[in-house]
């Protein structure tokens, strides 16, 4: 948890990230269909201030979060939401595609996953590589389903 505490803080005081992320966010909300939305992997809280009617979701419990849960798991029931958000958290789950069929099974019928994600380019791979704390495996298959480490950090990634 002291992650997204540090994620809150550093959020706080770079206007610059602030105002990159403050555009992502009205884009959300621009193509987010209406009723209602649910937010995995809330992280430090950011996008419900601004998307105040959000639910949002985090693996480990922070005091904006209004669930504790797996993504691969959600405790909702079918067809609840419509529109699910992702926002840099895509590349943290273990088993992308049992995700996705979570993802299916908790949207109404043309419900929309919107996702933001970080981008590796020719550019940005030895950023991402030497100089990023989460590991980057090019070499990882998504469509392999993982048994879940229990002992892994929340906060662990492959970003490829």
């Amino acid at each position: 948890m002291g992650n997204l505490y540090r994620h809150k803080s550093l959020w706080d005081h770079k206007p610059v990230l602030r105002a990159i992320y403050l555009r992502y966010y009205r884009l959300i909300a621009k193509f987010a269909n209406a009723g209602r939305s649910l937010e995995i992997g809330g992280g430090s809280g950011n996008f419900k201030a601004f998307f105040p009617d959000v639910i949002t979701t985090d693996i480990v419990f922070t005091p904006w979060a209004d669930v504790v849960a797996d993504a691969h798991q959600l405790p909702f029931n079918p067809s609840s939401f419509d529109n699910l958000i992702l926002i840099d958290v895509l590349h943290h789950l273990e088993n992308p595609c049992t995700f996705l069929d979570e993802a299916k099974r908790l949207l109404r019928p043309n419900g929309r996953i919107i996702l933001i994600e970080p981008c590796i380019s020719l550019f940005s791979a030895p950023f991402y590589h030497w100089l990023h704390p989460e590991p980057v495996d090019m070499k990882a298959d998504p469509f392999i389903v993982v048994q879940p480490d229990r002992h892994r950090r929340p906060f662990d990634a492959n970003q490829a």
